[in-house]
C-alpha cells in the first residue's frame, strides 16, 4: 500500500509538472491576429483568451476523468477491489496511445541543463546579500567578494519573475486545505447523514459534475460577455472570487455540520449512541444538503485553479515554466500538510468547530490575495494598452 502510495505521487508529480506546460507549448502563436470565420465575421485572436480556454477545457476533461473514477466505489461494491484497480490502469495505457501515436506532430522543445544548481547558488547570494536578488549578479558578485558567476543579468531577471509569480501562489494552501474537504471530511460527514442506499463516498461525484457543467457555462456564457463589454477580469480578480466562492460553501458546510448536530437520533454524536442501531441509523438529515457545497468547489474550480494554473505559466519565464508549475503544484501538498493540524478537531463534536475555523482562514485569505495582489491586474492592462 505505502509502495503503492509512493509511485503513485511520483508519477502524478513528474507528469502534472511537465503535461500544463507542453499543452500550453501546443499554441505557440505570441501575436494579436486578425481572422475571418466562416460567416465573414472579422475577429482579433488573443493569446491570453486563448490560453484561458484551453486550461478551461482542460480541467474539464480533468472533472469528466474524476466523474468516471468517482464511480469506481460501485465497482468496489458490486464487483470487487480488483475491477475498481482495473479500470484505471487500462485508461492510463490507452492515454498513451494518442501520446506515441502523435508524438511527430506535437511542438516539444530540447531540454536543457539542470539550472537548479544555479538557481539555489543565486537564491543562496541573494540571502546573503540582504535578500536582494540583485546581490547575485555577476557586477555584483565580482565587485563585492572578487567571485565569477556562471549567469548572466538576464538569469537573474528570470528568478525574480519566478519568485514574483510565486508569491501570488503562497496562500493557495489555504484554499487547497479546504478545498481537499471534499475528499476527506465530507466523505465522513455524508456517512452521518441520511443517504437513500447511495454510499458516501460516492456523494464526491457531485464535485466533477458541477465542473462538468459549469466550465462550459463559464466560457462560453460569461467570459465572451465581460469580453464585449471591456469589462476588468484579470486573474487576480478571477482567483479571488474562486476563493470568495469556496468560502461560501465552507459557510454552508460549516451550517450543515451544525444541523446534524441538532438533529436525531444521535445529535452531537452521529452514529455512536444506542439509538443508532449499532451504527446503522444516521442522523436524519438528508445527504443531498451537500450538493451545494459540491457545487459551490465547482465554481472555485473553475476560477480559481484553472486561472492558478493559468497564471504560474504565463507569469513564469520560458527557463522556469516547469518549475513553476513544480512549486504550484507544491501548494497542494502543503496544503495537505497543514490539514494534519486540525486531525484532534476532525471527530464528534467538534466538526463544527473545524469548518468554521476553516472559513475562517479561508476568508481571511481572500481578502489577503485582493489587498496584496489586486495591483497586478491594473499593470497587466496597463501593459495591454502600451
Amino acid at each position: 500500500m505505502i509502495t503503492g502510495c509512493i509511485l503513485l505521487a511520483v508519477g502524478s508529480g513528474a507528469f502534472k509538472t511537465a503535461v500544463v506546460p507542453f499543452i500550453a507549448d501546443q499554441y505557440d502563436e505570441t501575436e494579436f491576429r486578425i481572422k475571418t470565420q466562416k460567416g465573414g465575421k472579422r475577429v482579433v485572436t488573443s493569446r491570453e483568451l486563448t490560453m484561458t480556454y484551453i486550461y478551461n477545457v482542460f480541467y474539464w476533461a480533468i472533472n469528466v476523468v474524476c466523474f468516471v473514477a468517482d464511480s469506481t466505489p460501485l465497482l468496489e461494491r458490486y464487483v470487487g477491489f480488483w475491477l475498481a484497480y482495473l479500470v484505471p490502469c487500462c485508461a492510463m495505457w490507452l492515454a498513451l496511445i494518442p501520446i506515441l501515436l502523435g508524438h511527430k506532430h506535437f511542438v516539444r522543445h530540447s531540454p536543457t541543463s539542470n539550472i537548479m544548481p544555479q538557481i539555489c547558488s543565486a537564491l543562496r547570494y541573494g540571502i546573503i546579500g540582504g535578500f536582494k536578488m540583485d546581490a547575485a549578479k555577476p557586477d555584483a558578485q565580482l565587485h563585492q567578494h572578487g567571485r565569477q558567476v556562471p549567469w548572466a543579468d538576464s538569469f537573474i531577471e528570470e528568478i525574480k519573475r519566478s519568485l514574483l509569480t510565486c508569491r501570488v501562489l503562497i496562500l493557495f494552501p489555504i484554499h487547497w486545505l479546504c478545498y481537499n474537504q471534499i475528499f476527506s471530511n465530507l466523505i465522513s460527514q455524508a456517512g452521518q447523514m441520511v443517504t437513500y442506499g447511495i454510499p458516501n463516498d460516492m456523494m464526491k461525484i457531485a464535485g466533477p459534475i458541477s465542473g462538468i457543467i459549469i466550465a462550459p457555462m463559464v466560457q462560453k456564457g460569461l467570459y465572451p460577455y465581460i469580453t464585449k463589454r471591456r469589462i476588468s477580469f484579470g486573474p487576480i480578480a478571477r482567483m479571488t472570487v474562486g476563493f470568495l466562492f469556496l468560502t461560501l460553501s465552507m459557510v454552508y458546510t460549516t451550517g450543515i455540520q451544525k444541523l446534524i448536530y441538532q438533529a436525531g437520533p444521535c445529535y452531537d454524536a452521529p452514529l455512536s449512541c444506542a439509538a443508532s442501531n449499532g451504527g446503522t441509523i444516521p442522523n436524519q438529515v438528508s445527504v443531498f444538503l451537500q450538493v451545494p457545497t459540491y457545487f459551490g468547489g465547482g465554481l472555485a474550480e473553475v476560477f480559481c485553479l484553472t486561472t492558478g494554473t493559468e497564471y504560474a505559466y504565463n507569469h513564469a519565464p520560458k527557463s522556469m515554466k516547469t518549475l513553476v508549475q513544480a512549486i504550484w503544484l507544491a501548494m497542494a501538498g502543503v496544503g495537505t500538510c497543514l490539514a494534519l493540524a486540525f486531525t484532534p478537531l476532525t471527530k464528534d463534536p467538534h466538526l463544527v468547530t473545524m469548518y468554521a475555523i476553516l472559513t475562517g482562514l479561508l476568508g481571511g485569505a481572500t481578502i489577503l490575495l485582493w489587498v496584496l495582489f489586486r495591483s497586478l491586474d491594473k499593470s497587466k492592462i496597463k501593459e495591454d494598452v502600451e
